[in-house]
């Protein structure tokens, strides 16, 4: 298993998916995330994904050595500002835990999540973005901030310019950025989204990475990758 958060209280009790919604839908090889869960009789909605691995054992009863795929694992932001580490049983252990496939591991309380750790700080700004807010959006980013098309080519600087790039990308009626995926390192961290749009001929997606450098609590550096652009009739999706 990857490194848990620092602060997890250990639970290891089964989760029920409620709906279905998906956060993220299936993949080859992956489950889809379900985007709610019951859990103690109460109904918790998963906010965004801060990281995703897998979890292999090793073929011990022949001895081959060879590795299988036992579990998908998720650290997740759920609404209620707990940050969950749970996984995807790929095989169930017993007939009578047939159903039990997604299991709650731990749980870091939002005292142990502070708001100017790096994921919060990027979460807001996601969220800000989200709501047309340009306001608290330009607050998220330092007075100098800059933001650049990876590798170095500076698109913009400053509160005046950010708050000018913003403001033009919020006319865009369906505008909204879906978190796919997200690591942290230090204090940068790296969103994959997927990004509705209106482009020039119509509505689409596209494909995203942004990298977010963290100083203070404020967003002081920015790269964005530019994927695959598709076209898309309908507007943002919410599963």
């Amino acid at each position: 298993m990857s490194q848990p958060a620092p602060g997890l209280t250990f639970v290891s009790e089964r989760l029920t998916p409620v709906g279905t919604g998906f956060f993220l839908p299936p993949a080859v090889g992956e489950p889809a995330l379900p985007r709610q869960f019951s859990w103690r009789k109460q109904t918790v909605t998963v906010a965004a994904v801060f990281r995703r691995w897998k979890g292999y054992d090793s073929d011990r009863t022949h001895g081959s050595g060879e590795k299988y795929l036992r579990r998908h694992w998720y650290e997740l932001r759920m609404d209620d500002a707990t940050v969950w580490t749970l996984y995807f049983q790929r095989q169930p252990c017993s007939l009578k835990s047939a159903k039990a496939r997604w299991w709650l591991y731990g749980i870091q309380s939002p005292t142990m999540n502070p708001e100017t750790s790096p994921a919060a700080v990027v979460q807001r700004q996601l969220d800000a973005y989200n709501a047309r807010d340009v306001d608290a959006l330009v607050a998220i980013y330092a007075d100098d901030a800059r933001l650049y098309e990876h590798p170095d080519k500076l698109v913009a600087q400053g509160t005046a310019a950010l708050r000018a790039r913003f403001s033009q990308r919020f006319t865009e009626p369906n505008l909204h950025a879906a978190l796919l995926n997200r690591i942290v390192s230090g204090h940068r961290v790296i969103d994959h989204e997927r990004v509705t749009r209106t482009f020039p001929e119509g509505p689409g997606e596209i494909e995203l990475v942004m990298i977010y450098e963290v100083v203070d609590g404020r967003i002081a550096q920015a790269w964005s990758i530019i994927g695959p652009r598709s076209r898309r009739a309908e507007g943002p999706r919410t599963s």
